[in-house]
């Protein structure tokens, strides 16, 4: 749920960070013609805006979270032809047996978040996540470029492809985690296993699927009981495999349904168009030179600074920090 206030949160900023004008105009104008939809609906818009916030989970936001998810499931079916024009792929039943690509990237937790952690202790997150039988030496997680995963009834084997060149310099610990996948994929014996931090270490894997070649997006894997396998050298990666017989897949489409929204979708029904933070008599002021502000841009600073920070002064932080 986190992560869906957050993506939300993030395309706000991304808004303040282009330097969007008049946002506020823009995202409550409403058609004219019907004179009490306008005020319902901008009513609407302002507080799914606020109870996106303040990270409460409304009916609205509910339909607006299964919304996002249904969208951009449907769009995974188009394939666009140019022109303007797309056309719906034939979409195959999913089988006991199949495999699927997923790529393993850093997780950005927002500029405002991001810069807040300058000189703390950091504890980054990626697409992958791992729990561990004990404390590790290596965070597979932070390592792994991509993943191929082989589903077969109940069981599925996880390959985890570790770029050769992976050699960072600002971060030397990923060139010991080559050196270390080099000295594993020699290994000719059980002891050599059983010793070994990467291979035994791991417990559990999860992660949910974004662009996944082979699969459908926000898709939810979680692998429990890893069993290593082997690690192979293939001239360009190294591959460390594991096993497992106790896993989930959970749509979150599914887990995350609401009948409302569902019911709005299938009838086409007119969408609240976009979210409004904006609020009439209301005024807010920078928090560092004290001029009078967009209450749109101040609402998007307090979210991300916990202070209304004007255009030209957020420059200047940024330029000092």
């Amino acid at each position: 749920m986190n992560k869906f206030f957050k993506k939300i949160a993030n395309r706000i900023s991304l808004m303040l960070a282009f330097g969007m004008k008049g946002g506020d105009d823009a995202i409550t104008n409403q058609s004219t013609d019907n004179t009490n939809n306008s005020i319902i609906q901008k009513e609407e818009t302002k507080n799914l805006g606020e109870a996106l916030m303040k990270g409460e989970v409304t009916q609205q936001v509910e339909e607006l979270r299964y919304k996002d998810y249904r969208v951009t499931r449907e769009a995974n079916n188009y394939a666009y032809i140019g022109d303007g024009k797309a056309i719906k792929k034939k979409v195959a039943a999913r089988k006991s047996k199949y495999m699927f690509y997923q790529d393993n990237n850093h997780v950005c937790e927002g500029v405002g978040h991001e810069m807040d952690r300058i000189g703390e202790y950091r504890t980054d997150r990626y697409t992958f996540s791992f729990v561990y039988r004990d404390i590790t030496k290596f965070k597979l997680e932070a390592y792994a470029n991509y993943g191929r995963f082989s589903v077969n009834g109940k069981e599925i084997k996880v390959e985890l492809f570790f770029d050769k060149s992976n050699k960072i310099p600002t971060d030397p610990v990923s060139y010991k985690v080559v050196q270390e996948l080099e000295k594993i994929s020699k290994f000719n014996s059980q002891y050599q296993i059983e010793r070994c931090d990467i291979c035994t270490n791991p417990a559990i894997m999860s992660f949910i699927t974004y662009k996944a070649n082979g699969e459908d997006d926000i898709i939810q894997y979680t692998i429990r009981n890893l069993s290593y396998e082997n690690c192979i050298d293939n001239g360009i990666s190294y591959i460390l495999s594991f096993t497992s017989n106790d896993f989930d897949r959970v749509d979150l489409t599914d887990k995350f349904f609401s009948k409302s929204a569902f019911e709005k979708y299938e009838k086409k029904a007119p969408k609240v168009h976009d979210i409004s933070f904006y609020q009439e008599e209301r005024k807010e002021f920078c928090s560092i030179c004290g001029k009078e502000m967009n209450v749109y841009d101040a609402d998007i600073t307090k979210y991300e600074f916990g202070k209304p920070i004007c255009k030209e002064c957020l420059e200047k932080y940024n330029l000092n920090s």
